[in-house]
């Protein structure tokens, strides 16, 4: 995300206008190619996750526009960790909603494989 304007960085994606929406979606080829850039050593599997996570079940993700077994469980992990810290949280860290709500919109949204959503779904559930 660094390869972004900083104000866009910290807005939420609902807020963004559609030109703003084009610029946020190169973010993932942009930070892997910074990371790449730095000598790093990723493991193609985390190449993957940083490419991917921003991806869809249904298709409608971004960069690749990738579905369903195209995406690695790896990056729908994490696609899920991103997606709750935006919905989740303000930009002072304050939890904002109930984490049950935010795990069933993340599952209304098909960032990921029902079964990786509904144990947090449950678990959150447990503890209320």
């Amino acid at each position: 995300m660094s390869s972004l304007p900083i104000d866009l960085q910290f807005k939420k994606v609902e807020e963004m206008t559609a030109p703003e929406f084009d610029l946020y979606k190169t973010y993932p080829e942009a930070s892997l190619r910074l990371l790449l850039g730095k000598r790093m050593v990723i493991t193609p599997e985390i190449q993957n996750a940083i490419l991917q996570h921003r991806e869809k079940m249904d298709g409608s993700g971004f960069p690749a526009a990738l579905s369903g077994h195209k995406i690695s469980r790896l990056a729908q992990v994490v696609g899920i960790a991103c997606r709750f810290d935006e919905l989740a949280f303000d930009a002072n860290s304050t939890l904002l909603r109930d984490p049950v709500a935010i795990f069933g919109k993340i599952l209304e949204e098909k960032i990921a494989e029902p079964e990786l959503i509904r144990p947090l779904i449950n678990a959150f559930k447990r503890r209320q």
